[in-house]
């Protein structure tokens, strides 16, 4: 990525998508759609720590702008905000985010053209200006992204994730499924987190025991802070030898593993968002609410109304995960 970019390059349009892996995952369309369009266009994209990670070094982003959490909360932070992006004199910005935060940030950037999603008919707009908003349809986040693009005359844009695997993170996922002694094939597992999300241990374990047995496939169990290694590392006790616990990965890392598992299981967080964008075959724990055409693309869906991951039984997940395994790995659409 360049460090200044070139006043010939135009248009120069600003995405802001600040938090969340699944929202920035859901948003990478709406990246490569601009470009397919505006193949000289200055691209650049305003995001929080740390999915940051997953944009930087993609080719068709120029610019990263990376805030720290809370910066919003800094008067001297957003002063120097405000002044980065005036430098670049964006022309455009696209609000992804429809947060105050993201509308503060597409003010910040001076661009005169502003595109922000519209709620429910609603044409509220926090800051004055001349701002564009589409209706988003909020049941399909991808699709509902790239209506965005809409004002700009992009009617027809692909989806395409365009999530690259470098040297680095390949060389990683190789040499974490060596030390696993996964050889032949895994299925990898994100147990998550939050009384509403995280499988109960005894569910999971289930699971990789099935899976073990019945397809002789071991399972990888990924884990983001201390509390949920030590729940891994008591699937894994009761796992009949069939897991093992990854080590600390990054989202990159996570996106690598993904793409040589021939399953990946989760709830609606970010891992199963980044394998599904990478390709790889998803079975996902979706509450009724929640599961509701958000899903994303080639997940095989197991819905529940409550929305709590708790009332999974292990039958239901095994009955998704057998039909993922019967289409040779092939994606099942939602």
């Amino acid at each position: 990525m360049s460090q200044v970019p070139p006043r010939e390059r135009s248009p120069r349009i600003l995405l802001v998508r600040l938090r969340g892996v699944p929202e920035v995952v859901h948003s990478l369309p709406i990246l490569h759609g601009l470009r397919d369009h505006f193949p000289t266009a200055w691209l650049a994209w305003a995001v929080e720590e740390p999915a940051a990670e997953l944009l930087l070094g993609l080719p068709d982003l120029d610019e990263v702008v990376v805030l720290s959490r809370g910066w919003n909360r800094s008067p001297t932070t957003v002063w120097r905000l405000r002044q980065r992006l005036r430098f670049t004199q964006f022309e455009t910005t696209i609000d992804a985010d429809g947060t105050l935060a993201g509308s503060l940030v597409a003010r910040l950037s001076g661009a005169v053209q502003r595109i922000a999603p519209r709620r429910g008919g609603s044409t509220w707009l926090p800051w004055p200006g001349r701002g564009r908003r589409p209706p988003l349809d909020l049941r399909y986040r991808v699709d509902g992204g790239l209506e965005l693009l809409r004002p700009l005359g992009i009617d027809s844009a692909q989806v395409r994730f365009g999530l690259v695997e470098d040297e680095p993170h390949a060389a990683a996922a190789n040499w974490t499924l060596q030390e696993a002694g996964f050889h032949s094939g895994f299925a990898l597992l994100h147990r998550g987190v939050g009384a509403m999300r995280a499988w109960p241990e005894a569910t999971a374990a289930a699971v990789i025991r099935h899976l073990g047995h019945a397809r002789a496939l071991p399972t990888l169990i990924l884990w983001g802070c201390e509390r949920e290694r030590e729940a891994a590392a008591r699937i894994t006790d009761h796992a009949d030898g069939h897991a093992r616990v990854a080590p600390r990965t990054t989202l990159r890392h996570v996106a690598a593993l993904a793409r040589r598992a021939r399953l990946c299981l989760g709830g609606d967080e970010g891992p199963l968002y980044l394998a599904a964008a990478v390709g790889a075959p998803c079975v996902g724990l979706f509450g009724g609410r929640s599961g509701d055409g958000q899903a994303p693309g080639g997940v095989r869906r197991v819905l529940l109304e409550d929305g709590s991951a708790r009332c999974f039984q292990p039958a239901q997940i095994i009955a998704a995960c057998e039909e993922s395994l019967a289409c040779g790995g092939q994606l099942i659409g939602t």
